[in-house]
């Protein structure tokens, strides 16, 4: 079942072109990677299908039903994003923060369940130990991971029976090499529960190891979508990247790695 389409969508801002008539579908229990270099359109993209941005032109469609059908709070029942980066400056507990991703459900009064919903959430993503922490002390890594945890405790317990999607955008950005693959560890896992993941990725071989779908842009248009193996050509990411690589199948489990050519 499709959780996710896009039929044409486009958005323009003051003359300017970001996102030009793409389309897709995305189905539940699918992890779509978004790739493409910067400026190409992906958060744009990515706003678009939330709802955060006005369409310019198409349409988006979320369990079979135009976006715009939606309310904001149905909206947020169904979806969950995690943004580029969060401005929180207020001297919440991290648990406090999760516990945010709950609103949707309780209207702010957070039940017991909501409580071990978000201690769930955040021993999920590895930072129970910081439950007491106040937020703006955490690390830039440690901050992004407990906006993961309020995302996932949005989607809540039952995400994946109800074929919720989940997007993602750079949430890698600011983790090392352990966190980035735990993350990407954890969205698997989401999908493999039924939830529809959408993920915007800069390291093509993170996208090549996780995803199942890589949608590929370029100055806004969708110049490739498929497996790993069709979009990841040296040919492709010399055409979008203008850089020129070198594509073999990865040791352990034959998938494409990129290896830039000095």
């Amino acid at each position: 079942m499709m959780r996710l389409e896009a039929h044409h969508v486009s958005f323009k801002i003051k003359g300017k072109t970001l996102v030009n008539d793409v389309s897709f579908a995305l189905q539940r229990g699918e992890l779509l990677a978004v790739v493409g270099p910067n400026g190409a359109g992906k958060s744009t993209l990515l706003k678009l299908l939330c709802g955060e941005l006005c369409l310019w032109g198409g349409e988006v469609k979320l369990a079979g039903r135009r976006l715009s059908e939606w309310s904001v709070r149905e909206r947020a029942h169904l979806r969950a994003m995690l943004p580029q980066s969060s401005t929180l400056t207020f001297s919440f507990t991290a648990l406090e923060v999760v516990l945010m991703g709950r609103i949707p459900h309780n209207n702010g009064v957070n039940q017991p369940t909501d409580y071990q919903i978000a201690a769930a959430t955040l021993h999920r993503v590895g930072m129970s130990h910081l439950a007491e922490r106040l937020y703006p002390t955490l690390s830039g890594g440690e901050r992004q991971q407990v906006q993961l945890a309020r995302v996932l405790a949005q989607l809540g317990e039952d995400g994946g029976e109800r074929g919720r999607v989940l997007l993602l955008d750079e949430p890698t950005a600011s983790l090392d090499l352990a966190h980035q693959h735990n993350t990407l560890c954890l969205a698997r896992e989401y999908a493999a529960m039924g939830v529809a993941v959408v993920a915007i990725l800069h390291d093509l071989n993170l996208a090549a190891q996780y995803a199942d779908r890589i949608l590929m842009l370029k100055e806004g248009r969708l110049k490739e979508i498929g497996t790993p193996e069709q979009v990841l050509t040296s040919h492709t990411i010399k055409d979008v990247f203008a850089a020129p690589v070198v594509v073999i199948p990865h040791p352990q489990n034959q998938r494409p790695m990129v290896v830039p050519m000095l």
